[in-house]
């Protein structure tokens, strides 16, 4: 999952000093389907940059874009195996396309 939020561009999420604003959404509006695929069983990696606001702690959820050992190199490794992917307008949704995965 890669929710796009202002932080990558302005280094704090909610500024609106940023043109691609309307690019932007709020991981908290995400939860419900976070809830729904840990239930049935998944697990859910947030994928993103440590400029991105934090996320709750919720079971079955790996808030990757904050964890210590994140690299680009383990970001294509996720991309190209992830069972699907759900992402808002953001460069990364493309990644998982690419390899032949199913995205949303």
């Amino acid at each position: 999952m890669h929710v796009r939020d202002s932080g990558f561009y302005t280094g704090k999420p909610g500024s609106k000093d940023n043109i691609d604003d309307y690019r932007d959404a709020n991981i908290t509006t995400y939860f419900e389907a976070i809830e729904e695929i840990t239930k049935r069983g998944g697990y859910v990696v947030r994928a993103g940059d440590p400029k991105m606001k934090t996320t709750k702690k919720m079971p079955g959820l790996i808030d990757y874009a904050h964890h210590p050992k994140r690299s680009n190199l383990c970001d294509m490794y996720l991309f190209a195996n992830c069972r699907f992917f759900v992402g808002t307008s953001s460069g990364p949704i493309l990644n998982p396309f690419l390899f032949g995965g199913p995205v949303s």
